[in-house]
């Protein structure tokens, strides 16, 4: 079932009538074989409406004013989930439109399906904890609603269908404008927003619980914020606010983690330009926006990206002092992830351009090269190409395309450093197929040194195409 709607359509508009469309929709069939006889019939339907498909039971009976149609849901959408569903129109023939809607509806939510599996993906060793005795908690919800026909007015100015611009949508209320139905004036938003960051500030360093909701007032009203008054707060606390007391650095880390759990285009933008492009960037601040960058499920906003690129291949554009320390390596572990969500939505060509980048920073390992530059490399200088490449492979482990596996395949090699062979192991733990396993297991059979064949160990028992094998189960 869909909605028309015109393109420009308020949202408010749009959901109101979504919500309408709901409660109204059933298939209200009339028994016109037995029309003067009939008092009450009964019919059944398959339905594709609010709550997916299902099969529905129509019972009907005449009433005094009309008709009375009761359907009651046969089953419920939700795998393994117990429910019932039960709406009632009265239609009224005087009005000739449907003059109340009832709705019963619960649900319980199913305590563990059939088919779950959870070893998936484990180790295939017994587990620690006996999975059959854990009680999964239960989950019920019940909903009484109820539309009523108040009045009925004439139309002065009648509504006619747009000639164009027509669309369709779904029954599901996707959007809402949080800053538009805020109980708060902007004023008491921003107070709430001060007071936020001054308790979670204020609480001890190793937290409580008052630091929890404390954020989660400051995202709430953060949120309800429109995009004119947000950049204000950001201007107020990224770039007017300077980080030279403690006080000061940690209010900016606060807003920093609001800013980013919101995650909406706009202040992702606001945080690129006030964060990683700011005039004088602070490396903490960076590593912070970074940090939540990789644990978003999706790829953030473009503006971001190119600011994590242009940090990471393109140093020139950015003050010196931010490569002193670990921003580089975070920022490319965290490109890394990036680009797996690129090719995971879709954006191959994106996610390729970035990690071909990677590719001709690390290249295929070549023993002979290796050993000739290994030869004439001070202590220092080693320990600088291990912790290099180390940082390369994992990137590419978090990237984990498939043109990056001969790469990180090439690294395993014997004659290479165990520190690097270690992480090409470990890069290779989101390879799902059987060479990847093979390559592990080649790794923990093998190697000559221990601590590699260690680690290989640990992931290949941790690799879905692996056996049962136990070469080496300790550390020397």
């Amino acid at each position: 079932m869909r909605v028309y709607h015109p393109a420009n359509e308020h949202t408010d508009v749009l959901t109101a009538k979504k919500g309408f469309v709901s409660l109204l929709a059933a298939k209200l069939h009339y028994d016109k074989e037995n029309e003067q006889s009939s008092t009450k019939w009964s019919y059944k339907t398959e339905e594709f409406g609010n709550e997916g498909h299902h099969n529905a039971t129509y019972s009907v009976i005449r009433t005094p004013t009309g008709i009375e149609f009761k359907k009651t849901r046969q089953s419920t959408p939700i795998p393994n989930a117990k429910g019932s569903h039960m709406k009632t129109l009265h239609f009224d023939h005087d009005l000739g439109t449907i003059h109340r809607v009832l709705v019963e509806e619960d649900f319980s939510s199913p305590k563990i399906s059939p088919d779950f599996d959870p070893y998936h993906n484990m180790r295939k060793f017994k587990a620690v904890n006996d999975f059959s005795s854990i009680d999964y908690p239960a989950m019920n919800a019940t909903n009484h609603g109820e539309l009523k026909f108040l009045t009925r007015q004439t139309v002065k100015e009648v509504q006619f269908r747009p000639v164009d611009k027509v669309v369709n949508a779904s029954l599901h209320a996707t959007t809402y404008d949080k800053a538009a139905h805020s109980d708060k004036t902007i004023k008491e938003l921003k107070e709430i927003i001060k007071e936020s960051v001054d308790c979670i500030r204020d609480e001890p360093e190793q937290g409580s619980r008052k630091v929890l909701t404390c954020f989660h007032e400051l995202v709430e009203a953060t949120g309800s914020l429109s995009d004119e008054e947000l950049d204000n707060i950001a201007k107020g606390y990224f770039i007017i606010l300077k980080p030279v007391s403690k006080k000061a650095k940690e209010s900016i880390e606060i807003m920093i983690d609001a800013f980013a759990v919101l995650s909406n285009n706009h202040v992702q933008g606001l945080l690129t330009n006030m964060i990683i492009r700011n005039p004088k960037p602070q490396e903490s601040f960076i590593m912070r926006l970074v940090s939540h960058v990789s644990g978003y499920d999706d790829s953030p906003d473009e503006s971001i990206i190119n600011g994590m690129v242009d940090l990471c291949f393109h140093q020139e554009k950015f003050p010196q002092y931010l490569y002193t320390g670990d921003l580089y390596n975070r920022v490319l572990l965290a490109l890394g992830s990036v680009v797996h969500k690129l090719a995971r939505g879709g954006q191959i060509e994106r996610a390729t351009d970035i990690i071909d980048k990677v590719h001709s920073l690390i290249g295929l390992h070549d023993p002979w090269t290796y050993k000739t530059k290994r030869s004439i490399q001070t202590d220092i200088e080693k320990e600088q190409y291990d912790h290099t490449h180390v940082v390369l492979l994992e990137t590419l482990g978090n990237a984990r395309m498939d043109t990056s596996y001969d790469i990180i395949f090439s690294h395993i090699n014997s004659t290479n450093s165990p520190w690097i062979k270690r992480a090409g192991v470990h890069a290779l733990r989101k390879y799902q197929h059987q060479m990847a396993a093979d390559a592990m297991l080649q790794s923990a059979l093998y190697d000559e040194d221990e601590n590699v064949r260690y680690e290989a160990l640990l992931m290949y028992q941790a690799h879905p195409k692996s056996r049962v094998v136990t070469p080496l189960n300790k550390r020397y």
